[in-house]
């Protein structure tokens, strides 16, 4: 299951980053401009380690989605455990705003992977000019 919800959203991600529909422009940007002004001064190593514990966070939301699934699971399966369903629909709307952060980190990802693979190839251009 975590496999094919990583594949889904990295997927998505790309696909998000890189679409004219969900993207206003070709660099669609996950964060404000308060943020960006800070990050205008990182190199590309700031933005891997951005990268990396993005994908630590990724990781961690997936297993507590996880987590959440196996619990509606539970409640379907033994219905008399929740009679009126506010357990699961509780648990459904915790899934949904964990799914939303999931796709939001999934985003910062792949913006951070583009900065630091278009900072690179920058140097990899200014050196061959040298």
């Amino acid at each position: 299951m975590k496999a094919t919800i990583l594949s889904f959203i990295l997927v998505v991600g790309f696909a998000m980053g890189h679409s004219v529909a969900w993207a206003t422009s070709d660099n669609a940007v996950p964060y404000d401009t308060d943020k960006l002004q800070t990050m205008q001064s990182w190199t590309a190593e700031n933005h891997v380690e951005k990268v990396r514990a993005a994908k630590e966070t990724f990781e961690n939301l997936e297993a507590k989605i996880d987590e959440i699934q196996t619990k509606i699971d539970k409640f379907s399966q033994k219905p008399y455990l929740d009679t009126k369903g506010f357990k699961r629909q509780g648990l459904r709307l915790w899934k949904g705003n964990l799914i939303n952060e999931l796709r939001q980190t999934a985003d910062k990802v792949v913006w951070h992977e583009n900065q630091a693979h278009e900072m690179l190839a920058s140097q990899d251009n200014h050196q061959q000019d040298s």
